[in-house]
């Protein structure tokens, strides 16, 4: 199993409730929910926000007296959605579309104007970068002629997750942004090749492993051309989540954090035993024949004739070949002898 499979599989039994032990004294889901829910409807009330009229409702069946496994209802609709459900979670857990996570309407940002200066920096997909951190030094100015265009909640926040969502080898790249990574405090906007996916705080982490979970399947939804495919933003937003109870979100994101570090180190000794099985052949063959030239690869025997003989014989070949005329006398023919059987250096 590679390092990526270990990690793929730790993601896989953290998403299905198997990664930490459910706690039935853990306020259920569907509480937390409720919560995310409400606090919308105020975001909305003040006008942060627009109302998302695709919202929806994912339940169980019977616990509507239905003969369906999972239902998803949007309005007064109510549809038999068991066949799209990924997979089985807890009791305690629950079903819902990330868009209806999301505080913030998931989309791409703006195509920038950009300045060899200023006061407001852009964050393009190549600050999200392979190795899971977010480098903000290779991010670009912000014209100021553009800044007004860019509404408040624009402006990329602490734990604030990152898509990126153009390009062939970075498309459906899932990043984390941190305040921590902008340690000169500038604002940040992002460019229209990354979309942002802004969650309440407290279940920003988990989300976060969630669609870490679900990069290789982003990574196959680009649509267009081969050179320049795209993911769309309604890809994104009707992601299935399932949502266990606060409490063991915590308990799994800290089980992750503590498991990450192994497997990375698990990552590296994967990484030099593959240089080692591409280089060995090679190395090995070198040195098959440098022991061959140095005499150790067999050992001597006294009884053979010594090599001054066959050398001799040689000799006398060539001697015979330039008397027939057949190959010319070298001029610079030489003799190597031991050094114990001259006086001198």
């Amino acid at each position: 199993m590679t390092a990526q499979q270990l990690k793929n599989s730790i993601l896989q039994m953290a998403v299905q409730g198997k990664l930490v032990p459910q706690d039935p004294g853990d306020e259920p889901a569907s509480v937390l929910l409720q919560r995310i829910k409400a606090e919308k409807q105020e975001l909305i009330k003040a006008g942060k926000i627009k109302k998302d009229k695709k919202s929806s409702e994912i339940f169980r069946g019977a616990a509507h007296n239905l003969p369906y496994a999972y239902c998803e209802q949007i309005g007064k609709e109510i549809r038999d959605i068991s066949d799209e459900i990924p997979f089985e979670i807890p009791e305690s857990w629950e079903w819902c579309r990330l868009s209806d996570l999301a505080i913030k309407e998931i989309k791409r940002g703006k195509s920038p104007v950009y300045a060899d200066s200023g006061s407001v920096l852009v964050f393009a997909q190549k600050c999200n970068v392979k190795t899971g951190r977010i480098n903000i030094t290779l991010a670009k100015y912000l014209s100021d002629s553009v800044i007004s265009k860019y509404p408040q909640e624009e402006y990329m926040q602490d734990r604030d997750i990152i898509v990126n969502s153009t390009g062939t080898g970075t498309l459906g790249r899932i990043g984390l942004y941190s305040d921590r990574d902008n340690p000169n405090n500038l604002p940040l906007v992002p460019d229209s090749h990354v979309t942002i996916v802004r969650v309440c705080k407290s279940i920003s982490q988990y989300i976060y492993y969630i669609l870490k979970w679900y990069q290789p399947y982003l990574e196959e939804s680009g649509e267009g051309s081969t050179k320049q495919k795209e993911l769309k933003a309604d890809r994104i937003k009707e992601l299935f989540i399932p949502i266990p109870p606060l409490a063991e979100q915590h308990r799994i994101v800290a089980k992750i954090e503590e498991l990450l570090p192994y497997i990375e180190r698990y990552g590296k000794a994967e990484e030099h035993i593959t240089t080692l099985n591409t280089t060995f052949p090679e190395a090995l063959k070198k040195s098959i024949l440098q022991e061959a030239v140095q005499g150790k690869l067999v050992p001597q025997n006294p009884d053979d004739e010594p090599a001054s003989v066959l050398l001799e014989r040689i000799r006398a070949e060539k001697q015979a070949l330039i008397k027939a005329g057949k190959i010319r006398k070298d001029k610079h023919e030489s003799a190597i002898i031991t050094r114990d059987k001259i006086p001198y250096e």
